[in-house]
Protein backbone atom coordinates (compact mmCIF):
# COMPACT_ATOMS: atom_id res chain seq x y z
CA UNK A 1 0.00 0.00 0.00
CA UNK A 2 2.84 2.30 1.11
CA UNK A 3 5.08 1.48 -2.19
CA UNK A 4 1.62 2.14 -4.48
CA UNK A 5 0.97 6.28 -2.45
CA UNK A 6 4.80 6.82 -3.07
CA UNK A 7 4.31 5.74 -7.32
CA UNK A 8 1.25 8.09 -6.50
CA UNK A 9 2.77 10.90 -5.16
CA UNK A 10 5.53 11.07 -7.55
CA UNK A 11 3.46 11.08 -10.48
CA UNK A 12 1.38 13.30 -9.15
CA UNK A 13 4.42 15.73 -8.64
CA UNK A 14 5.08 15.07 -12.34
CA UNK A 15 1.87 16.22 -13.38
CA UNK A 16 2.34 19.24 -11.55
CA UNK A 17 5.69 20.66 -12.36
CA UNK A 18 4.46 19.77 -16.07
CA UNK A 19 1.05 21.84 -15.53
CA UNK A 20 3.38 24.42 -14.05
CA UNK A 21 5.77 24.89 -16.44
CA UNK A 22 2.68 25.19 -19.07
CA UNK A 23 0.92 27.81 -17.03
CA UNK A 24 3.68 30.13 -15.80
CA UNK A 25 6.98 29.45 -17.06
CA UNK A 26 8.40 31.16 -14.00
CA UNK A 27 12.37 30.70 -12.74
CA UNK A 28 12.74 29.96 -9.04
CA UNK A 29 13.23 32.66 -6.76
CA UNK A 30 16.77 32.19 -6.70
CA UNK A 31 17.61 32.14 -10.28
CA UNK A 32 17.66 35.59 -12.67
CA UNK A 33 16.37 35.81 -15.90
CA UNK A 34 18.93 34.64 -18.41
CA UNK A 35 21.24 32.79 -15.70
CA UNK A 36 22.11 29.17 -15.57
CA UNK A 37 20.32 27.06 -12.85
CA UNK A 38 22.40 26.95 -9.69
CA UNK A 39 22.36 23.00 -8.90
CA UNK A 40 21.03 23.14 -5.77
CA UNK A 41 17.66 20.95 -3.82
CA UNK A 42 15.90 24.11 -2.39
CA UNK A 43 15.29 25.38 -6.06
CA UNK A 44 13.41 22.47 -7.28
CA UNK A 45 9.34 22.85 -7.79
CA UNK A 46 7.16 21.44 -5.01
CA UNK A 47 4.22 20.22 -4.75
CA UNK A 48 1.31 22.61 -4.01
CA UNK A 49 0.64 23.46 -0.12
CA UNK A 50 -2.41 25.41 1.34
CA UNK A 51 -2.06 29.23 1.50
CA UNK A 52 -0.93 30.73 4.38
CA UNK A 53 -4.01 32.49 5.80
CA UNK A 54 -4.51 35.50 3.97
CA UNK A 55 -4.55 38.74 6.19
CA UNK A 56 -5.47 42.26 4.47
CA UNK A 57 -2.02 43.38 4.76
CA UNK A 58 -0.23 40.79 2.51
CA UNK A 59 -0.36 41.49 -1.09
CA UNK A 60 -0.66 38.02 -2.60
CA UNK A 61 0.86 37.16 -6.72
CA UNK A 62 -1.59 35.04 -7.61
CA UNK A 63 0.04 31.95 -9.81
CA UNK A 64 -2.30 29.42 -11.70
CA UNK A 65 -1.98 25.68 -10.37
CA UNK A 66 -3.90 23.12 -11.46
CA UNK A 67 -6.62 21.46 -9.17
CA UNK A 68 -5.83 18.34 -7.94
CA UNK A 69 -8.48 15.96 -7.24
CA UNK A 70 -6.95 13.80 -4.82
CA UNK A 71 -4.48 15.09 -2.56
CA UNK A 72 -1.83 12.67 -2.35
CA UNK A 73 -0.94 11.73 1.98
CA UNK A 74 1.05 9.10 3.74
CA UNK A 75 -1.21 6.31 5.19
CA UNK A 76 0.12 5.55 8.90
CA UNK A 77 0.44 1.93 9.55
CA UNK A 78 0.24 0.37 13.15
CA UNK A 79 1.75 2.88 15.69
CA UNK A 80 3.81 4.31 13.27
CA UNK A 81 4.04 8.25 14.89
CA UNK A 82 1.92 10.85 12.41
CA UNK A 83 4.00 13.79 11.81
CA UNK A 84 1.95 17.16 10.10
CA UNK A 85 4.20 19.23 8.63
CA UNK A 86 4.27 22.93 7.50
CA UNK A 87 4.33 22.95 3.54
CA UNK A 88 5.57 25.99 3.29
CA UNK A 89 8.97 24.49 4.91
CA UNK A 90 12.31 24.43 2.84
CA UNK A 91 12.26 22.04 0.53
CA UNK A 92 15.71 20.76 2.01
CA UNK A 93 14.06 20.05 4.75
CA UNK A 94 10.59 18.49 3.37
CA UNK A 95 13.11 16.46 0.81
CA UNK A 96 14.78 15.01 4.03
CA UNK A 97 11.40 14.33 5.87
CA UNK A 98 10.21 12.49 3.16
CA UNK A 99 13.38 9.63 2.67
CA UNK A 100 12.22 7.70 6.51
CA UNK A 101 9.28 5.35 6.51
CA UNK A 102 10.34 5.83 11.14
CA UNK A 103 6.98 7.94 10.63
CA UNK A 104 3.93 8.83 8.88
CA UNK A 105 3.06 12.22 7.21
CA UNK A 106 -0.46 13.40 7.37
CA UNK A 107 -1.98 16.48 5.95
CA UNK A 108 -4.39 16.63 8.66
CA UNK A 109 -3.31 18.45 11.64
CA UNK A 110 -6.27 17.09 13.98
CA UNK A 111 -4.73 13.56 14.03
CA UNK A 112 -1.12 14.47 14.06
CA UNK A 113 1.49 13.16 17.07
CA UNK A 114 3.96 15.61 16.26
CA UNK A 115 4.29 19.16 13.99
CA UNK A 116 7.29 20.23 11.84
CA UNK A 117 7.18 23.40 12.05
CA UNK A 118 9.01 26.88 12.02
CA UNK A 119 9.73 27.87 15.84
CA UNK A 120 11.32 30.48 17.38
CA UNK A 121 14.11 28.57 19.54
CA UNK A 122 14.90 24.26 19.96
CA UNK A 123 14.23 22.38 16.59
CA UNK A 124 16.15 20.86 15.08
CA UNK A 125 17.55 22.61 12.25
CA UNK A 126 18.53 26.31 12.40
CA UNK A 127 17.74 28.05 9.32
CA UNK A 128 19.45 31.91 8.46
CA UNK A 129 17.39 34.61 6.40
CA UNK A 130 19.08 38.18 5.28
CA UNK A 131 17.46 41.68 5.13
CA UNK A 132 18.93 42.72 1.54
CA UNK A 133 18.32 46.02 -0.46
CA UNK A 134 19.25 47.09 -3.91
CA UNK A 135 22.70 47.16 -4.30
CA UNK A 136 22.50 51.31 -4.97
CA UNK A 137 21.29 51.49 -1.04
CA UNK A 138 23.14 53.77 1.40
CA UNK A 139 22.30 52.09 4.79
CA UNK A 140 23.96 49.78 6.28
CA UNK A 141 22.76 48.50 8.88
CA UNK A 142 19.31 48.64 11.19
CA UNK A 143 18.40 47.54 14.39
CA UNK A 144 16.14 44.62 15.32
CA UNK A 145 14.00 46.84 17.03
CA UNK A 146 13.29 49.11 14.11
CA UNK A 147 12.67 45.90 11.44
CA UNK A 148 10.25 44.63 14.00
CA UNK A 149 8.29 48.18 14.29
CA UNK A 150 8.40 47.92 10.48
CA UNK A 151 7.08 45.04 10.27
CA UNK A 152 4.59 45.80 12.76
CA UNK A 153 3.62 49.23 10.74
CA UNK A 154 6.01 51.70 11.24
CA UNK A 155 6.81 53.80 8.52
CA UNK A 156 9.90 54.79 10.29
CA UNK A 157 12.39 52.82 8.05
CA UNK A 158 14.50 52.91 4.92
CA UNK A 159 12.17 50.82 2.68
CA UNK A 160 8.09 50.96 2.08
CA UNK A 161 7.39 47.07 1.32
CA UNK A 162 8.74 43.84 1.55
CA UNK A 163 8.88 40.97 -0.80
CA UNK A 164 9.31 37.73 0.03
CA UNK A 165 8.35 34.04 -1.05
CA UNK A 166 5.95 31.97 1.08
CA UNK A 167 8.57 29.59 3.24
CA UNK A 168 10.72 33.15 4.24
CA UNK A 169 7.13 34.68 4.91
CA UNK A 170 5.52 31.69 7.10
CA UNK A 171 9.28 31.51 8.80
CA UNK A 172 8.88 35.38 9.70
CA UNK A 173 5.21 34.85 10.80
CA UNK A 174 6.71 32.58 13.34
CA UNK A 175 9.41 35.32 14.58
CA UNK A 176 7.09 38.07 14.22
CA UNK A 177 3.35 37.50 14.04
CA UNK A 178 1.36 38.23 10.66
CA UNK A 179 2.57 41.31 9.27
CA UNK A 180 0.93 44.96 9.12
CA UNK A 181 3.75 46.65 6.64
CA UNK A 182 3.17 45.37 2.99
CA UNK A 183 4.29 42.04 1.83
CA UNK A 184 4.48 40.74 -1.79
CA UNK A 185 4.53 37.25 -1.85
CA UNK A 186 6.25 35.70 -4.66
CA UNK A 187 7.25 32.68 -6.27
CA UNK A 188 9.56 33.22 -9.41
CA UNK A 189 12.42 35.25 -10.04
CA UNK A 190 10.52 37.93 -13.00
CA UNK A 191 7.60 38.16 -10.34
CA UNK A 192 10.96 39.48 -7.74
CA UNK A 193 12.78 41.63 -10.27
CA UNK A 194 9.37 43.19 -10.80
CA UNK A 195 8.82 43.99 -7.11
CA UNK A 196 12.25 43.99 -5.65
CA UNK A 197 14.26 46.05 -8.85
CA UNK A 198 11.29 48.12 -9.33
CA UNK A 199 12.08 50.61 -6.32
CA UNK A 200 14.51 51.08 -3.68
CA UNK A 201 11.92 51.61 -1.19
CA UNK A 202 11.21 47.89 -1.70
CA UNK A 203 13.66 45.29 0.03
CA UNK A 204 13.64 41.87 0.89
CA UNK A 205 13.95 39.26 3.42
CA UNK A 206 15.70 36.02 1.56
CA UNK A 207 17.01 32.63 2.58
CA UNK A 208 20.18 32.76 3.18
CA UNK A 209 21.41 30.10 0.20
CA UNK A 210 19.46 32.45 -2.22
CA UNK A 211 21.72 35.19 -1.84
CA UNK A 212 23.37 36.13 -4.91
CA UNK A 213 26.17 39.26 -5.60
CA UNK A 214 23.98 42.11 -6.50
CA UNK A 215 21.86 41.98 -3.10
CA UNK A 216 23.15 44.24 -0.50
CA UNK A 217 23.24 42.09 3.00
CA UNK A 218 21.32 44.52 5.71
CA UNK A 219 23.12 43.99 9.03
CA UNK A 220 21.14 43.72 12.07
CA UNK A 221 22.22 45.01 15.14
CA UNK A 222 25.74 44.48 13.80
CA UNK A 223 25.54 40.99 12.34
CA UNK A 224 25.77 40.60 9.01
CA UNK A 225 25.24 36.64 7.60
CA UNK A 226 27.73 36.85 5.00
CA UNK A 227 30.47 38.28 7.45
CA UNK A 228 33.16 35.65 9.29
CA UNK A 229 32.13 36.78 12.63
CA UNK A 230 28.37 36.43 12.70
CA UNK A 231 27.14 34.51 14.87
CA UNK A 232 24.13 32.71 14.49
CA UNK A 233 22.69 32.66 17.82
CA UNK A 234 22.29 36.09 18.47
CA UNK A 235 21.34 37.08 15.04
CA UNK A 236 17.22 38.23 14.85
CA UNK A 237 16.73 36.33 12.01
CA UNK A 238 17.52 32.91 12.46
CA UNK A 239 14.32 30.65 12.82
CA UNK A 240 14.67 26.90 14.21
CA UNK A 241 12.73 24.16 12.35
CA UNK A 242 11.60 21.28 14.42
CA UNK A 243 9.02 19.21 16.19
CA UNK A 244 6.55 20.24 18.86
CA UNK A 245 4.40 17.60 20.90
CA UNK A 246 0.69 17.76 19.83
CA UNK A 247 -0.32 16.09 23.17
CA UNK A 248 2.24 16.82 25.46
CA UNK A 249 1.70 13.08 27.64
CA UNK A 250 4.49 11.72 29.78
CA UNK A 251 3.65 8.44 28.38
CA UNK A 252 4.82 10.13 24.75
CA UNK A 253 7.46 12.02 25.80
CA UNK A 254 10.05 9.07 25.14
CA UNK A 255 9.18 8.54 21.61
CA UNK A 256 9.15 12.62 21.19
CA UNK A 257 12.46 12.88 22.73
CA UNK A 258 13.78 9.96 20.56
CA UNK A 259 11.94 10.83 17.59
CA UNK A 260 13.58 14.63 18.18
CA UNK A 261 17.16 12.79 18.34
CA UNK A 262 16.51 10.85 14.59
CA UNK A 263 15.06 14.22 12.76
CA UNK A 264 18.45 15.87 14.07
CA UNK A 265 20.69 13.24 12.37
CA UNK A 266 18.50 13.55 9.62
CA UNK A 267 17.51 16.51 9.11
CA UNK A 268 19.88 19.40 7.54
CA UNK A 269 21.07 21.45 10.14
CA UNK A 270 21.40 24.73 9.02
CA UNK A 271 21.12 26.77 5.58
CA UNK A 272 24.83 28.46 6.73
CA UNK A 273 27.42 25.98 6.82
CA UNK A 274 30.35 28.66 7.86
CA UNK A 275 33.22 26.11 6.70
CA UNK A 276 31.65 26.35 3.10
CA UNK A 277 32.28 30.39 3.02
CA UNK A 278 35.71 31.68 1.97
CA UNK A 279 36.56 35.89 2.11
CA UNK A 280 38.18 37.40 -0.52
CA UNK A 281 39.63 41.41 -0.18
CA UNK A 282 40.13 43.51 -3.10
CA UNK A 283 42.37 46.41 -2.67
CA UNK A 284 43.79 48.97 -4.82
CA UNK A 285 47.24 50.27 -5.64
CA UNK A 286 50.58 49.78 -3.19
CA UNK A 287 53.24 51.74 -4.56
CA UNK A 288 55.65 52.06 -0.55
CA UNK A 289 57.34 55.31 -1.88
CA UNK A 290 58.19 59.00 -1.86
CA UNK A 291 56.08 60.62 0.80
CA UNK A 292 54.48 57.60 1.73
CA UNK A 293 57.44 55.62 2.24
CA UNK A 294 59.25 59.01 4.11
CA UNK A 295 56.14 58.76 6.54
CA UNK A 296 56.94 55.35 6.97
CA UNK A 297 60.33 56.09 8.29
CA UNK A 298 59.21 58.23 10.35
CA UNK A 299 56.27 56.57 11.75
CA UNK A 300 57.23 53.53 11.68
CA UNK A 301 56.76 50.61 8.53
CA UNK A 302 53.46 48.99 10.35
CA UNK A 303 51.77 52.48 10.69
CA UNK A 304 49.87 52.71 6.99
CA UNK A 305 48.27 49.43 7.49
CA UNK A 306 46.63 50.67 11.58
CA UNK A 307 43.51 51.73 10.64
CA UNK A 308 42.55 48.56 7.92
CA UNK A 309 44.63 45.52 9.40
CA UNK A 310 42.25 43.93 11.38
CA UNK A 311 39.72 44.30 7.91
CA UNK A 312 42.36 42.72 5.90
CA UNK A 313 43.96 39.97 8.29
CA UNK A 314 40.36 38.98 8.81
CA UNK A 315 39.72 37.81 5.16
CA UNK A 316 40.42 34.32 4.04
CA UNK A 317 42.28 35.92 0.98
CA UNK A 318 43.72 39.13 1.12
CA UNK A 319 45.16 40.70 -2.69
CA UNK A 320 47.41 43.46 -2.77
CA UNK A 321 48.65 44.88 -5.98
CA UNK A 322 52.17 46.03 -5.39
CA UNK A 323 53.37 48.09 -8.22
CA UNK A 324 56.94 48.58 -6.98
CA UNK A 325 59.83 46.28 -6.85
CA UNK A 326 61.81 45.65 -3.27
CA UNK A 327 65.99 46.55 -3.75
CA UNK A 328 68.56 46.53 -1.71
CA UNK A 329 70.03 49.58 -3.21
CA UNK A 330 67.01 51.38 -3.29
CA UNK A 331 68.27 54.95 -2.42
CA UNK A 332 66.07 56.99 1.17
CA UNK A 333 63.20 57.85 0.07
CA UNK A 334 62.39 61.73 0.08
CA UNK A 335 59.01 64.02 0.08
CA UNK A 336 58.68 64.16 -3.24
CA UNK A 337 60.89 62.51 -6.50
CA UNK A 338 61.15 64.41 -9.61
CA UNK A 339 61.30 61.33 -11.93
CA UNK A 340 58.51 58.36 -11.67
CA UNK A 341 61.23 55.44 -11.45
CA UNK A 342 60.64 53.94 -7.94
CA UNK A 343 61.83 51.10 -5.49
CA UNK A 344 60.80 50.17 -1.79
CA UNK A 345 63.33 49.17 1.03
CA UNK A 346 62.86 45.63 1.34
CA UNK A 347 61.93 45.83 5.20
CA UNK A 348 58.78 47.41 3.82
CA UNK A 349 57.74 44.01 3.25
CA UNK A 350 56.95 43.79 6.86
CA UNK A 351 53.45 45.94 6.11
CA UNK A 352 52.30 43.28 4.11
CA UNK A 353 53.04 40.36 5.99
CA UNK A 354 51.65 42.63 9.07
CA UNK A 355 48.28 42.99 7.48
CA UNK A 356 47.87 39.72 6.37
CA UNK A 357 48.53 39.62 2.26
CA UNK A 358 48.20 36.36 0.43
CA UNK A 359 48.41 36.40 -2.99
CA UNK A 360 50.61 39.69 -4.81
CA UNK A 361 49.56 41.04 -7.88
CA UNK A 362 52.69 42.44 -10.24
CA UNK A 363 50.80 43.40 -13.30
CA UNK A 364 52.30 47.43 -12.19
CA UNK A 365 53.97 49.98 -14.65
CA UNK A 366 56.90 49.98 -12.63
CA UNK A 367 57.50 46.53 -11.18
CA UNK A 368 60.66 46.98 -14.04
CA UNK A 369 61.40 50.29 -12.97
CA UNK A 370 65.08 49.13 -11.31
CA UNK A 371 65.52 46.72 -14.19
CA UNK A 372 65.72 42.83 -13.76
CA UNK A 373 68.23 42.76 -10.76
CA UNK A 374 65.57 44.51 -8.80
CA UNK A 375 62.43 41.87 -10.09
CA UNK A 376 64.44 38.95 -9.29
CA UNK A 377 64.95 40.11 -5.43
CA UNK A 378 61.33 41.05 -4.90
CA UNK A 379 60.46 37.72 -6.14
CA UNK A 380 62.66 36.41 -4.04
CA UNK A 381 61.57 37.57 -1.04
CA UNK A 382 57.74 36.96 -2.28
CA UNK A 383 58.53 33.69 -2.55
CA UNK A 384 61.04 33.53 1.52
CA UNK A 385 57.83 34.57 2.77
CA UNK A 386 55.38 31.90 0.84
CA UNK A 387 53.30 34.75 -1.16
CA UNK A 388 52.69 33.69 -4.47
CA UNK A 389 51.96 36.00 -7.08
CA UNK A 390 50.44 36.82 -10.89
CA UNK A 391 50.79 38.92 -13.66
CA UNK A 392 54.27 38.96 -13.54
CA UNK A 393 57.32 36.83 -12.91
CA UNK A 394 60.59 35.74 -13.93
CA UNK A 395 59.61 35.15 -17.77
CA UNK A 396 56.34 34.76 -19.85
CA UNK A 397 55.08 31.65 -18.48
CA UNK A 398 55.25 32.03 -14.70
CA UNK A 399 54.00 36.01 -15.42
CA UNK A 400 50.77 34.19 -16.92
CA UNK A 401 50.66 31.32 -14.83
CA UNK A 402 47.55 31.92 -12.46
CA UNK A 403 47.46 31.52 -8.92
CA UNK A 404 44.72 29.07 -7.35
CA UNK A 405 43.31 28.99 -3.59
CA UNK A 406 40.47 25.84 -2.06
CA UNK A 407 39.65 27.94 0.83
CA UNK A 408 36.85 26.09 2.70
CA UNK A 409 35.68 24.02 -0.56
CA UNK A 410 35.73 27.32 -2.17
CA UNK A 411 38.15 27.02 -5.46
CA UNK A 412 39.26 30.51 -6.50
CA UNK A 413 41.99 31.60 -9.23
CA UNK A 414 43.37 34.94 -9.50
CA UNK A 415 45.38 35.97 -12.88
CA UNK A 416 45.53 39.40 -14.20
CA UNK A 417 47.71 41.42 -16.71
CA UNK A 418 48.66 45.12 -17.90
CA UNK A 419 46.91 46.86 -20.64
CA UNK A 420 48.52 49.74 -21.46
CA UNK A 421 51.27 49.74 -24.09
CA UNK A 422 53.92 47.09 -24.37
CA UNK A 423 56.66 48.84 -23.03
CA UNK A 424 54.97 48.98 -19.32
CA UNK A 425 55.23 44.95 -19.16
CA UNK A 426 58.32 43.38 -20.37
CA UNK A 427 57.77 39.55 -19.27
CA UNK A 428 59.04 37.68 -22.14
CA UNK A 429 60.83 33.96 -22.37
CA UNK A 430 63.80 35.39 -21.14
CA UNK A 431 63.05 38.49 -19.47
CA UNK A 432 61.46 39.24 -16.14
CA UNK A 433 58.54 41.69 -15.74
CA UNK A 434 54.64 42.25 -15.69
CA UNK A 435 52.75 39.94 -18.50
CA UNK A 436 51.22 42.86 -20.92
CA UNK A 437 47.45 41.38 -22.16
CA UNK A 438 46.90 39.43 -24.90
CA UNK A 439 43.21 39.21 -24.79
CA UNK A 440 42.81 35.81 -26.43
CA UNK A 441 45.09 34.02 -24.38
CA UNK A 442 43.34 35.57 -21.16
CA UNK A 443 39.64 34.17 -22.35
CA UNK A 444 41.40 30.52 -22.96
CA UNK A 445 43.23 30.48 -19.97
CA UNK A 446 39.70 32.13 -17.99
CA UNK A 447 38.29 28.92 -19.50
CA UNK A 448 40.38 26.34 -18.71
CA UNK A 449 39.97 27.68 -14.82
CA UNK A 450 36.12 27.01 -14.72
CA UNK A 451 36.41 23.49 -16.40
CA UNK A 452 39.00 22.65 -13.30
CA UNK A 453 35.89 24.24 -10.90
CA UNK A 454 37.62 27.91 -10.08
CA UNK A 455 36.15 30.74 -10.01
CA UNK A 456 38.41 33.57 -11.65
CA UNK A 457 39.25 36.83 -10.61
CA UNK A 458 40.96 39.19 -13.05
CA UNK A 459 42.65 41.96 -12.35
CA UNK A 460 44.22 44.86 -15.26
CA UNK A 461 46.86 47.13 -14.89
CA UNK A 462 45.34 49.93 -17.33
CA UNK A 463 45.51 53.00 -18.54
CA UNK A 464 44.39 55.53 -15.67
CA UNK A 465 42.37 58.60 -15.78
CA UNK A 466 40.93 60.77 -12.51
CA UNK A 467 37.15 60.98 -13.21
CA UNK A 468 34.63 58.28 -11.60
CA UNK A 469 32.92 57.01 -14.98
CA UNK A 470 34.02 53.99 -16.74
CA UNK A 471 36.22 54.55 -19.97
CA UNK A 472 35.53 53.02 -22.74
CA UNK A 473 38.58 51.13 -23.61
CA UNK A 474 38.50 49.87 -20.26
CA UNK A 475 35.11 48.39 -20.91
CA UNK A 476 35.97 46.67 -23.71
CA UNK A 477 38.59 44.64 -22.05
CA UNK A 478 36.86 44.30 -18.36
CA UNK A 479 34.04 43.01 -19.95
CA UNK A 480 35.27 40.77 -22.52
CA UNK A 481 36.73 38.62 -19.64
CA UNK A 482 33.47 38.83 -17.66
CA UNK A 483 31.78 37.42 -20.59
CA UNK A 484 34.51 34.49 -20.39
CA UNK A 485 33.37 33.31 -17.46
CA UNK A 486 35.70 35.60 -14.68
CA UNK A 487 33.08 36.35 -11.70
CA UNK A 488 35.02 39.33 -10.39
CA UNK A 489 37.21 41.79 -12.46
CA UNK A 490 39.17 44.41 -10.70
CA UNK A 491 40.84 47.36 -11.92
CA UNK A 492 44.69 47.51 -9.80
CA UNK A 493 45.47 51.06 -11.88
CA UNK A 494 43.02 53.68 -10.53
CA UNK A 495 44.27 56.30 -8.33
CA UNK A 496 40.64 57.52 -7.23
CA UNK A 497 37.64 55.50 -7.23
CA UNK A 498 36.03 54.35 -10.55
CA UNK A 499 32.52 52.99 -11.66
CA UNK A 500 31.83 49.05 -11.22
CA UNK A 501 29.03 47.71 -13.05
CA UNK A 502 27.38 43.76 -13.17
CA UNK A 503 27.62 41.92 -16.46
CA UNK A 504 27.56 38.20 -17.54
CA UNK A 505 27.53 37.52 -14.00
CA UNK A 506 30.45 39.16 -12.76
CA UNK A 507 31.33 41.93 -10.70
CA UNK A 508 33.30 44.62 -12.38
CA UNK A 509 34.83 47.51 -10.58
CA UNK A 510 37.13 49.29 -12.45
CA UNK A 511 39.60 51.33 -10.06
CA UNK A 512 39.44 51.32 -6.32
CA UNK A 513 41.85 53.88 -5.40
CA UNK A 514 45.14 53.53 -3.46
CA UNK A 515 45.90 51.64 -0.82
CA UNK A 516 48.89 52.59 0.38
CA UNK A 517 50.28 55.62 -1.96
CA UNK A 518 51.00 59.35 -1.48
CA UNK A 519 48.26 61.34 -3.64
CA UNK A 520 46.64 62.72 -1.17
CA UNK A 521 46.16 66.24 -2.79
CA UNK A 522 47.02 64.96 -6.79
CA UNK A 523 43.38 65.58 -7.63
CA UNK A 524 40.33 66.33 -6.09
CA UNK A 525 39.02 62.54 -4.61
CA UNK A 526 42.54 60.53 -4.88
CA UNK A 527 42.06 60.75 -1.03
CA UNK A 528 39.49 58.45 -1.47
CA UNK A 529 39.36 54.67 -2.05
CA UNK A 530 37.32 51.55 -1.68
CA UNK A 531 38.33 47.76 -0.18
CA UNK A 532 35.88 45.11 -1.73
CA UNK A 533 35.14 42.15 -0.05
CA UNK A 534 33.98 39.18 -2.22
CA UNK A 535 32.36 36.46 -0.04
CA UNK A 536 31.82 32.91 -1.38
CA UNK A 537 29.62 30.20 -0.75
CA UNK A 538 29.58 26.36 -1.37
CA UNK A 539 30.99 27.57 -5.32
CA UNK A 540 29.61 31.02 -5.82
CA UNK A 541 29.96 34.76 -5.35
CA UNK A 542 26.73 36.17 -3.07
CA UNK A 543 27.93 39.44 -1.80
CA UNK A 544 30.20 42.49 -2.65
CA UNK A 545 30.97 44.80 0.35
CA UNK A 546 32.11 48.32 -0.29
CA UNK A 547 34.02 49.08 1.87
CA UNK A 548 35.05 53.25 2.50
CA UNK A 549 38.40 54.57 3.22
CA UNK A 550 40.32 58.13 3.41
CA UNK A 551 43.27 59.46 3.46
CA UNK A 552 44.15 62.71 6.22
CA UNK A 553 47.78 61.87 5.82
CA UNK A 554 50.50 60.59 3.20
CA UNK A 555 50.41 57.17 3.56
CA UNK A 556 47.23 55.90 6.22
CA UNK A 557 44.11 54.72 4.64
CA UNK A 558 41.40 55.05 7.01
CA UNK A 559 37.98 53.50 6.80
CA UNK A 560 35.43 55.97 7.24
CA UNK A 561 31.60 55.94 7.89
CA UNK A 562 28.56 58.70 8.22
CA UNK A 563 28.82 61.40 5.99
CA UNK A 564 32.12 60.43 4.40
CA UNK A 565 30.92 57.11 3.53
CA UNK A 566 27.45 58.14 1.90
CA UNK A 567 29.44 61.02 0.12
CA UNK A 568 31.30 58.21 -1.58
CA UNK A 569 28.45 55.88 -2.56
CA UNK A 570 26.44 58.75 -3.57
CA UNK A 571 29.43 59.55 -6.17
CA UNK A 572 30.31 55.76 -6.76
CA UNK A 573 26.00 55.07 -7.53
CA UNK A 574 25.23 58.12 -9.93
CA UNK A 575 28.41 56.68 -12.40
CA UNK A 576 27.97 52.50 -11.87
CA UNK A 577 25.88 50.00 -12.86
CA UNK A 578 23.89 51.76 -15.92
CA UNK A 579 22.62 48.72 -16.61
CA UNK A 580 21.40 47.82 -13.38
CA UNK A 581 19.45 44.95 -12.82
Amino acid sequence: MVNKLKQKIVLMNIIFMLSGILFVACEPLAVPPDKPVIPSEILQLVTPSPEPEATEEILETAMPSPELTETPTQEPEGDTPKIWRNENLPDRIKNALSKTDEFALTENQAEADYKLNYLKEGGQSEWVFALVAPFKTLTDEVSFAQFEAFWKGSDDFPAKSLVMNKETLEAMKALLGNPVVEVHTVMCFEEFIEKFHGTSDTWAVLDFEHLREFYKVIAIDGQSPVRKDFDPQSYPLTVSIGLEQVNATDALLEEYEALKARLAEGLPATNRDANKLTTVVMTGVTAMVRATAKEMEIKGVLYPGESVRELLREADITHISNEIPFYDQCPEPQWTQENLVFCSNPIYIDLLLDIGADVIDLTGDHFQDYGAEAVYQTLDIYQAHNLPYFGGGRNIDEARTPVKFEVNGNKIAFLGCNGKAPGYASASETNPGAYHCNMDDMVVAIDKLITEGYLPIVTFQHYEYYHWAAEPYLVEDFRRVAEAGAVAISGSQGHQPHAYEFHEDAFIHYGLGNLFFDQLTTYADTDKAFIDRLVFYDGRLISVELITTRFYDWSKPVIVYGEDRIEMLEKLFEYSDWEEK
